[in-house]
This record gives C-alpha cells, sequence and structure tokens, in this order.
C-alpha cells in the first residue's frame, strides 16, 4: 500500500523524518506485517493512534486464510489465536505491541 502511495505521489520519501514513509505510515496507524509477525506503532504515539475495526477484521482474515488462524504480534512475537485476537477488549490491543 505504501508503494502505490508512493509511486501516485501521495507520499514522498525524503530524509527528514517527517516526510519520511515508515515515519508517515508509524503516525497515520499503518499495520506492518512481516510474514506472521504483526507491529503496530500506534499504541506508543501521542495522541494514541488505535488499530481500527476495518484492520482488526482483515488482520482476522489474513490470519486466518495464510497462517492457519495464528499471528505474532509485537516485538515480543506474542502467538495468539485470530479467536483470541477479535476478542480482546479495544483498549488492551496496545498491550499485544507494547516493548
Amino acid at each position: 500500500m505504501a508503494e502505490n502511495k508512493f509511486k501516485i505521489g501521495e507520499i514522498v520519501a525524503v530524509s527528514d523524518k517527517k516526510e519520511n514513509i515508515l515515519y508517515t505510515g508509524m503516525v497515520k496507524g499503518w499495520v506492518k506485517i512481516h510474514g506472521d509477525i504483526i507491529h503496530y506503532d500506534g499504541y506508543s504515539q501521542k495522541p494514541m493512534v488505535r488499530i481500527t475495526e476495518k484492520q482488526r477484521e482483515q488482520l482476522v482474515r489474513y490470519g486466518n486464510v495464510c497462517h492457519r488462524g495464528f499471528l505474532k504480534f509485537g516485538y515480543r512475537f506474542n502467538q495468539i489465536s485470530m479467536i483470541m485476537f477479535s476478542s480482546i477488549e479495544p483498549l488492551m490491543l496496545g498491550k499485544l505491541f507494547e516493548l
């Protein structure tokens, strides 16, 4: 998705931190997917950017279809099932992505 936005000029790659693609994604609450590992920096932002229901639904779908119903979250690689992930209270999701 970031590559497409970069190609159409919606975001640009420069050395300035505030205009960098990764920084832009981090601030806007983009989910980073690396195989079965999910990273999300929105909960560490000021102000906090919570994961949306649409993002949550897509992660559950991705985990069920591509990884047999399990994904690893955050830098601790907490592996949980998609059933558990979909039942976690929205306020508690930030605990999955803590350092």
